[in-house]
C-alpha cells in the first residue's frame, strides 16, 4: 500500500517521491505539473519535496525509486506516474518508470 511519495527538485517544495527540479529546463513547472496530476488524481495523497542536485529529478514511492531522470535523461509522463501510484495503492509490486518526455535544449 502506498506509505510515501516523494518528488525532489533542486529547490525546495512539497515532494511526493524524492522529486528534483532546477529552474533552467522547466523542472519546477514539470514538477508543479506532476504534482497537481497526482492531486487531482489522488487528492488524499501527501507530496513531499526534497532539494535536490543540479539536473537531479526523482521520484520515491515507500522509500523505493521509481524515476531518475539522471537515468532516463527526460521527466516522467504523466500517466505513468499516476500508474506506479495505482499500482502502489493496491499492493503491487513496484516497477521503475523507463519512458520518458524529452528534456528541453537551451540554445
Amino acid at each position: 500500500h502506498l506509505q510515501s511519495f516523494t518528488l525532489c527538485a533542486p529547490f525546495s517544495t512539497i515532494c511526493y517521491f524524492p522529486f528534483l527540479i532546477s529552474e533552467p529546463c522547466g523542472f519546477e513547472s514539470t514538477y508543479l505539473e506532476l504534482a497537481s496530476a497526482v492531486k487531482e488524481e489522488y487528492p488524499d495523497i501527501e507530496i513531499e519535496s526534497r532539494l535536490g542536485g543540479k539536473g537531479t529529478f526523482e521520484i520515491e514511492i515507500n522509500g523505493q525509486l521509481v524515476f531518475s531522470k539522471l537515468e532516463n535523461g527526460g521527466f516522467p509522463y504523466e500517466k505513468d506516474l499516476i500508474e506506479a501510484i495505482r499500482r502502489a495503492r493496491n499492493g503491487e509490486p513496484l516497477e521503475k518508470i523507463t519512458n520518458s518526455r524529452p528534456p528541453c535544449v537551451i540554445l
